[in-house]
C-alpha cells in the first residue's frame, strides 16, 4: 500500500476541499489502486518567491517539499499551490515531479483560466486540466516519460490550449510501458 500525502501550500484549502479532493483521489487511484491519501497543510516558504518574476521557483518547492518533516514516512508527496509557479527559463509550469524524491508539486493558477488568462473557466474544465496535470506528474513518478503522442496525458503540454487538447488517458504505447515497469 502507497501512502500519499497531498500538502496543501498556502491557501488552497478551500479549494482542495470543495473542488479538488475527488478529482486529485482519481488520479491517484489510477496508478495505485491502495494508496492511503493524507492531507497535511503548510505555509508557502517566502524563499521560493522570485520578487523579479512575482512567481513561485518550482524546484524550490519541491525541495522544499523533499525536507518537510511529518510525524510518518510518506511514498510520495504532492504539493498543491494556487500561486504561479516557474521553472528555471520556463515562464511558467502547471506541474513538476522531482522523480528520484518521488515529490510532485502541481499549480492551480492558471489552470483555472481561459487561454487569455482573463475570466476563470467551468469547474468540469478545471477539475479535467488538474487531473490530467497530476496524471502526467504521476506518470513521472511511476517511470513514464513524455509521450510523442499530442492526445497523450504523458506529452508535454507547455500551453492551456495544448493541455485542453489532450485526453485524460495515456495512450496505449504508455499503457504498454506502464505495463512493463509494473511487470507484466
Amino acid at each position: 500500500m502507497k501512502s500519499i500525502a497531498v500538502v496543501l501550500l498556502g491557501e488552497v484549502e478551500h479549494l482542495y476541499s470543495y473542488l479538488l479532493e475527488d478529482t486529485v483521489e482519481a488520479a491517484i487511484n489510477f496508478y495505485f489502486d491502495d494508496a492511503k491519501i493524507s492531507i497535511e497543510q503548510r505555509s508557502i516558504p517566502q524563499e521560493s518567491f522570485n520578487e523579479i518574476r512575482k512567481q513561485y521557483n518550482a524546484e524550490y518547492l519541491l525541495n522544499f517539499l523533499n525536507h518537510l518533516s511529518f510525524p510518518q514516512k510518506y511514498d510520495i508527496i504532492i504539493g498543491l499551490i494556487d500561486e504561479d509557479i516557474y521553472y528555471r527559463d520556463l515562464r511558467y509550469v502547471f506541474g513538476l515531479a522531482a522523480v528520484k524524491s518521488k515529490k510532485i508539486i502541481i499549480s492551480t493558477y492558471r489552470l483555472k483560466y481561459d487561454i487569455s488568462l482573463t475570466e476563470t473557466i467551468q469547474s468540469e474544465v478545471f477539475k479535467e486540466r488538474i487531473f490530467k496535470e497530476l496524471l502526467h506528474e504521476l506518470g513521472h513518478i511511476v517511470g513514464l516519460e513524455h509521450c510523442t503522442n499530442r492526445l497523450c496525458v504523458m506529452n508535454f503540454s507547455p500551453t492551456l490550449a495544448e493541455v485542453d487538447e489532450k485526453l485524460p488517458v495515456l495512450c496505449n504505447e504508455c499503457l504498454e510501458k506502464l505495463g512493463f515497469l509494473r511487470g507484466k
